[in-house]
């Protein structure tokens, strides 16, 4: 004898149904989002709201912060990254990271790069031009060699030992500037200054005149390695405190990963 397991029927214009997506999308529109803002926003009767996020969040789809902000997580990352007919999961950490990136841009003034890791190149994933109009020549979607980049050489300083040493069998040190690195023992020694700074930094070593600033972004095992960086001209840097820009690039890979980890 067989066990047969019977499925309830749902009414195809459930309201509820309708208004989790709706919600959803809304969260996945913004970097955070209280109660009331929800309710005001979607039109949503308050106890509606309440439950649908309960439900939601004892799922594990969303999180409410310390901020009372609520946020989509991580899994639905995962489910993207299971499934075979999915929207590419990068696109997924772009949409999550963007509305950070703008903030970091307000706050300092310079454009800003996510980054990750492609094999030995960096992979461009979002930009965010400054307000003025100065241009550099990089773009979503771009890629260059990893050890010459700040956000290059802030994912290769989060790398465990044995990650950073496949990595560093396939680099060519022939590209860059005069300023870049010119040998796999001088790499070592800036990553290891970057790991006790908390921070990677480039001065001219792609791009002459060009300074950037990174740092990685700490997410869970199994994800893909970030790293989020801002550029200038050098002599932008020298009129402005530079550890004050870095405790702000620290705290908005944070906010990042803490939305891409679930909180």
């Amino acid at each position: 004898m067989t066990n047969e397991i019977k499925l309830e029927r749902v009414t195809p214009s459930s309201p509820t149904v309708a208004r989790t997506l709706q919600l959803i999308e809304f969260l996945a529109q913004h970097s955070g989002v209280r109660f009331t803002e929800i309710v005001t926003e979607l039109g949503i009767p308050k106890s509606s709201a309440h439950a649908i996020l309960s439900n939601i969040e004892n799922l594990g789809y969303i999180y409410k912060g310390s901020d009372a902000n609520y946020r989509l997580t991580s899994k639905f990352f995962n489910l993207s990254t299971i499934s075979k007919e999915s929207v590419n999961p990068l696109d997924f950490i772009r949409q999550i990271a963007k509305n950070h990136l703008g903030t970091l841009k307000n706050d300092t003034g310079f454009a800003v790069h996510l980054a990750t890791q492609d094999n030995s190149n960096v992979l461009y994933l979002e930009k965010i031009e400054a307000d003025n109009f100065i241009r550099f020549n990089t773009f979503v979607g771009k890629r260059s060699p990893i050890h010459l980049t700040a956000v290059g050489k802030a994912l290769l300083s989060c790398m465990s030992p044995e990650e950073l040493g496949r990595i560093l069998k396939t680099l060519e040190y022939r590209a860059g500037s005069v300023r870049s690195v010119k040998n796999e023992e001088q790499l070592i020694l800036h990553l290891n200054d970057f790991r006790k700074r908390g921070f990677a930094i480039e001065t001219g070593e792609e791009e002459d005149g060009v300074r950037c600033i990174a740092v990685g972004i700490p997410l869970k095992t199994g994800q893909p390695k970030l790293s989020l960086g801002i550029i200038g001209l050098i002599d932008q840097f020298s009129e402005i405190d530079n550890d004050a820009l870095v405790k702000k690039l620290i705290l908005t890979a944070r906010n990042i990963a803490d939305d891409l980890n679930g909180g």
